[in-house]
């Protein structure tokens, strides 16, 4: 299996800077039809130099969609189930896990991410886990999820994780991620004298989009990982991709 260095899925280099090879006012570069995948910052940065920039996900994900396409393709799939068992996987800052405390009544969620630096930063219950090697038991949660994570791996990585989150699933698994295209490549900079975002979230968000799947592509990588009854829409304006696979049998939506 090969995973992408420096990547949400494996091991990253701490000790860098934000600052090491990168300036805020640098040329960007063009938009690329094909997928092009970079390392992104929050790769190798500090846990105390991610706080903005986790601070930026979350008002992304509040504001601009991601959060909205979450929880309903968490119903597809649990239905209006109360006191669901959510682990959230490469959740990095626990943000996300806040937030379905928040929407979700009776939610229980456990946030993963492999780095634990990161998950310190956050608050519930947390363990530090490989996507693609989960130290869970099959069946261990309702509903898996990730956010803004698909996009960091590799092909063959991407088809492990999803089996993975699979395996520890009783009901199903939803990913939530970005859609490639040219207008959500220059959203954040031609936002930016408005929003105000962190300068690592400007550059990162390029890399993740150009690093990002289109809904053709994700849908052929999920039926390559053997789930047949798998659905990925396309979610416009937001230019987020969501990928729900159902437990067959299982889904208490049904």
């Amino acid at each position: 299996m090969a995973v992408r260095p420096g990547s949400r899925n494996s091991p990253r280099n701490t000790q860098s800077s934000a600052s090491d090879g990168f300036q805020p006012g640098r040329y960007t570069p063009a938009y690329q039809p094909r997928r092009v995948q970079e390392e992104e910052l929050l790769d190798a940065i500090p846990a105390s130099e991610a706080v903005p920039n986790m601070v930026d996900l979350a008002r992304i994900n509040r504001w601009l969609g991601g959060y909205s396409v979450l929880r309903s393709a968490i119903r597809r799939v649990a239905g209006t189930s109360q006191g669901l068992r959510v682990l959230d996987v490469a959740a990095a800052s626990t943000a996300t896990a806040d937030w379905l405390r928040e929407s979700v009544p009776g939610v229980h969620v456990t946030s993963s991410d492999i780095r634990h630096d990161l998950l310190a930063l956050g608050n519930g219950d947390r363990a530090a886990a490989d996507a693609t090697r989960l130290p869970f038991r099959s069946g261990s949660f309702d509903v898996v999820i990730c956010t803004l994570f698909l996009h960091h791996l590799s092909e063959d990585a991407l088809l492990s994780a999803l089996r993975e989150m699979h395996r520890v699933s009783r009901y199903g698994v939803v990913a939530v991620d970005l859609q490639r295209h040219f207008l959500a490549y220059h959203f954040l900079r031609m936002s930016h004298p408005f929003l105000r975002w962190h300068p690592v979230t400007l550059e990162d968000g390029r890399r993740s989009v150009q690093a990002a799947f289109t809904a053709q592509e994700l849908r052929d990588l999920v039926q390559q990982a053997g789930f047949a009854d798998s659905k990925v829409h396309a979610h416009l304006p937001w230019f987020r991709l969501s990928v729900v696979i159902p437990k067959r049998g299982e889904s208490a939506a049904a």
